[in-house]
């Protein structure tokens, strides 16, 4: 396994301290979110026989290059090591099951506590607390250092051949195909809808072609968030409803320009693009006239 922000660990380096293990992955949302409560906790027990360790089992490929992983931890303001999961084998000797995934292992290494996906701060503070006691810490349980609301799990579109849902126009796209896309324009919910040339990769849809190309969803969700990668400062069009966003529904990544509402894909990631109040029906289109980036999923939260 290779490491971001750390020369190689093992538990055997760790005997004596609590250790606080996090699977996850940077192309899930809940995941991301999730990252506030290991960082509130890793500040409150600084100094304690306590140690953090994120383990990124990648959902997708390009997150399993070190370069860019660094890039994005650095972006996301982690600085406790980072084991790279390449080949999933920790996860499977774990046997863990879904992203995100906290394991609580005592200062004898045995596992004490797992907690499965978002929440659960005081929960997993408590069991912190617990173990750090075991050690002679004599640490206090007092109110969670990161408190959230309960959200609902977010829902899932993936571009790539292997777990799309299916491209709704009516020609086929078959992976590892380029061919051209007719958009009639009538479009049902929770299908993606391509206009222009696409190539179908297993886990991404990218454009090619010099001539533009769009990918168009009907969503029912407040918030939007695209997956992507491999962009050169490329310029995406964001359209809502048939017009550029308002500046009330623009998303953290939109930018404004010339009247247009885009996004720049100038690293790799999650993309902020729709923030709404409600929950009505939408149609977002996102105009490419390049061969890059490669769009690996769309988010609704």
């Amino acid at each position: 396994m290779s490491w971001v922000g750390s020369k190689p660990l093992n538990l055997q380096d760790l005997a004596g301290k609590v250790v606080v293990l996090n699977f996850w992955t940077a192309s899930r949302l809940e995941c991301v979110r999730d990252l506030q409560k290991i960082v509130a906790l890793k500040e409150r027990f600084h100094g304690r026989p306590i140690e953090f360790i994120g383990i990124h089992s990648a959902e997708f490929d390009f997150c399993n290059d070190a370069h860019r992983l660094k890039e994005i931890c650095s972006r996301l303001g982690l600085s406790y090591p980072i084991g790279i999961d390449k080949a999933f084998s920790t996860w499977t000797d774990y046997e863990i099951e879904i992203w995100p995934t906290q394991l609580l292992i005592d200062a004898h290494g045995v596992v004490r506590f797992i907690h499965e996906g978002e929440g659960g701060e005081a929960e997993l503070e408590a069991w912190v607390v617990r173990l750090l006691n075991e050690v002679g810490a004599r640490d206090t349980f007092g109110p969670p250092s990161c408190t959230r609301k309960q959200v609902a799990p977010p829902e899932y579109i993936f571009c790539g051949a292997l777990r799309n849902q299916g491209i709704g126009n009516e020609q086929e796209g078959h992976a590892f195909e380029a061919r051209g896309f007719e958009d009639d324009g009538v479009h049902e919910r929770g299908a993606i809808y391509l206009g222009g040339c696409w190539f179908h990769d297993l886990q991404f849809l990218r454009h090619e072609g010099r001539e533009a190309g769009h990918l168009a969803l009907r969503f029912n969700s407040s918030d939007l968030y695209l997956v992507l990668s491999d962009g050169a400062s490329d310029v995406i069009s964001v359209t809502l409803d048939g017009g550029p966003l308002k500046k009330e529904h623009a998303g953290n990544d939109i930018s404004f320009k010339d009247g247009k509402s885009i996004i720049i894909a100038d690293r790799d990631g999650l993309y902020h693009l729709v923030r709404s109040n409600d929950r009505a029906e939408h149609e977002i289109r996102l105009t490419l006239d390049s061969d890059a980036p490669c769009l690996y999923s769309i988010i609704l939260a």
